[in-house]
């Protein structure tokens, strides 16, 4: 290994720090993108535990794996979306260019970032649905943390490309609560696709949110919900082991061409300094 690459991991980690010293020093992040999912899970769960069973699974069930959704959207998404373009306001990433930090560390840093947060975030989750709803942990370990890692590194990446939208750091918020409100209410976070629309759930389909909440969900409950929200009568069936991986391949191809389209936008547009 050349002193180089050393040299570049040091340098990811160093930023990766910074990263997280910065999220919990912002008391809005800490609010808004991590404590919210968490919420949801306390104060949703109880209102609706007693709705119907979706697919032969508790609602309540069903909905705290959709909160492992949200939280991922939100730490990965939402989070980095909203950082890099008050980072750029603030010229702290024009001060990062002129240091040797590689543009790919700072990349690899702030995916890492949203990475810990989520384990952490959804660690929390995953306890409160054990001890308030009365949930297992995950059926399927091994394809759960699959599922949460691909999610993690997509959605961090969508972030940093939707930043390059925003004319500034003030205008991304509101830019970014549309899309993020928009993906859980048409992805069957809340309530059954069978309950939408059909046109709605064709837009769903276009989103990358759908798809993720299939592959957590085969993980989470073992559940394969995958084509079910299409059919009113269909009931998802039990899926254990590789099988719950290999069941979601239609999801892991659309997550996988929206981090291709994503990433190389990124590389393409990505800014250390706002537009003049």
């Amino acid at each position: 290994m050349t002193s180089d690459g050393l040299s570049t991991r040091a340098m990811t980690v160093a930023y990766f720090r910074l990263e997280q010293k910065v999220f919990w020093r912002n008391k809005a992040s800490m609010a808004f993108q991590f404590l919210l999912p968490i919420m949801f899970v306390v104060v949703f769960g109880a209102l609706f535990q007693n709705n119907s069973p979706v697919g032969g699974i508790r609602y309540s069930t069903y909905f705290v794996a959709g909160m492992v959704g949200v939280s991922v959207l939100a730490t990965g998404f939402s989070n980095q979306a909203i950082t890099v373009s008050f980072q750029r306001d603030l010229k702290l990433l024009k001060r990062l260019r002129g240091t040797p930090l590689p543009r790919n560390a700072l990349f690899i840093g702030k995916i890492l970032s949203s990475a810990a947060t989520a384990v952490l975030q959804i660690s929390i989750i995953l306890v409160l649905g054990r001890l308030i709803y009365n949930i297992g942990m995950p059926q399927n370990w091994l394809p759960f943390l699959i599922a949460v890692t691909f999610g993690v590194v997509m959605f961090s990446t969508l972030g940093m490309a939707y930043s390059a939208v925003a004319p500034n750091g003030d205008a991304a918020v509101p830019m970014v609560q549309l899309p993020f409100i928009l993906m859980q209410f048409v992805s069957g976070l809340f309530l059954p696709f069978q309950t939408m629309p059909k046109w709605l759930q064709l837009v769903a389909d276009l989103l990358p949110l759908r798809w993720f909440m299939d592959m957590v969900r085969a993980a989470y409950i073992g559940t394969n919900y995958m084509g079910a929200f299409h059919e009113t009568s269909f009931r998802p069936s039990r899926v254990h082991g590789v099988v719950a991986i290999t069941s979601q391949w239609p999801a892991y191809l659309v997550l996988g061409a929206w981090f291709v389209i994503a990433g190389v936008y990124v590389l393409d547009s990505f800014r250390w300094e706002n537009r003049r």
